[in-house]
């Protein structure tokens, strides 16, 4: 969780017992701090000293538990119904480095994708659930809520069974979704309300043998869609589903590709197929005049839409000479164009991108992907942030 550089929280400390009962036990406890050059910790109550990650470990009879610690000189909210309804968030490699994250604490964003790949072989078991319950109390240090991403994958040319993705995916809603059962991860504070399935998913005749789509075709696709749908609401109807993400808006893939999967979704299975509609668009103005033209044609224009990867990498294809400034400019008008049409969350395409991702992908990243530093564009978003977040 976060702290502040001069202020002063609290820690408490409760002990869950083989009979059932809970004690707090936070002042017979023994704290250790970790990390005394970021904190100082008196008691239970520990106070931010210098920005960076602290660690605190508490031990009652024979258990040990350890609190990750933020401390931050930035002023930012964390309160998870404040934040829940934040406008901004970025797509980012943030899990393995402090660097990922701090940019996110920075730039005031709070919201961050979480891609999970279930195939045949995955096991829910102790590793799995360590993994991702890690990135999940990792996002709730820096005030960042997780949009989920269930990704059914094919072994061996076999793609999950609907019985099996729809039964693994119910576990995750469980784990992450807040309700308070004993299904819930343990220090859940941010729960996971949105689960996107299929991430740019395709199935037109062209598709590549080479793409991680082929093979899966739009009946199986519609199958996980609608049972994914009916698994919600049968463990949480607070938790929302979203299309896997249409890239770029439908009358423009069905003029590219000859079909488009959001389009096809809602005109075969109904505008309650999803609860909320996700598309990617890296265009000018994030082509948000044709998005809306074609989410009122499919009578969903009353639907929350998230742009979960938005940067202005086309037009830099189309025009290789624009630079950094381009950048900066085009984003913050695109992005705020965007948030005027409607309902509206953006998430920016990349933090950072990777040194071997495709030219025009690494000319979109808002942090310099070799040297590390924060682009104009990166700064324009900050101050989209700054402005305009919770405005409706």
């Amino acid at each position: 969780f976060p702290v502040g550089v001069s202020e002063e929280v609290t820690l408490q400390a409760t002990a869950h017992f083989t009979d059932g009962v809970q004690s707090n036990v936070s002042t017979v406890a023994a704290w250790t701090n970790a990390s005394p050059l970021r904190l100082n910790l008196s008691s239970q109550t520990v106070r931010g000293l210098s920005a960076g990650p602290a660690t605190v470990t508490v031990s009652y009879a024979s258990c040990i538990a350890t609190s990750l610690i933020a401390v931050s000189t930035i002023a930012f909210e964390t309160n998870y119904s404040v934040i829940a309804g934040s406008l901004f968030g970025a797509s980012a490699v943030a899990w393995a480095s402090t660097e990922g994250w701090t940019n996110f604490q920075d730039a005031g964003l709070h919201h961050m994708r979480m891609p999970i790949d279930l195939h045949t072989n995955t096991m829910m078991d102790s590793f799995f659930w360590n993994t991702y319950d890690a990135y999940v109390k990792t996002a709730q240090v820096y005030g960042v809520v997780l949009y989920g991403i269930a990704n059914p994958r094919n072994t061996s040319t076999n793609w999950p069974s609907v019985t099996f993705f729809t039964n693994s995916f119910m576990k995750l809603v469980r784990r992450y979704d807040g309700d308070g059962d004993t299904n819930d991860m343990p220090g859940l504070i941010y729960p996971i309300r949105r689960w996107e399935i299929c991430n740019e998913v395709q199935y037109h005749d062209s598709l590549s043998s080479s793409n991680e789509w082929y093979g899966l075709g739009k009946a199986r696709y519609h199958d996980y869609l609608t049972n994914s749908l009916v698994a919600i609401g049968s463990v949480n109807p607070q938790v929302e589903l979203l299309n896997g993400a249409q890239i770029a808006p439908p009358s423009k893939a069905i003029m590219f590709e000859g079909t488009s999967t959001l389009w096809n979704a809602v005109m075969e299975l109904g505008t309650g197929c999803v609860g909320a509609v996700s598309y990617h668009d890296y265009d000018a103005f994030l082509e948000a005049d044709r998005m809306w033209d074609d989410l009122s044609s499919l009578n969903i224009s009353n639907k929350t839409v998230w742009i979960s990867e938005a940067d202005m990498q086309w037009a830099w294809e189309k025009n290789t000479s624009l630079n950094q400034d381009d950048n900066a400019r085009l984003l913050s008008q695109g992005f705020a164009y965007a948030l005027a049409k409607g309902r509206c969350r953006i998430i920016a395409a990349s933090m950072r991108a990777s040194g071997g991702d495709p030219a025009m992908v690494q000319w979109g990243s808002l942090v310099d992907p070799a040297a590390g530093y924060r682009r104009q564009a990166y700064y324009a978003f900050r101050k989209l942030a700054e402005k305009l977040d919770y405005h409706t």
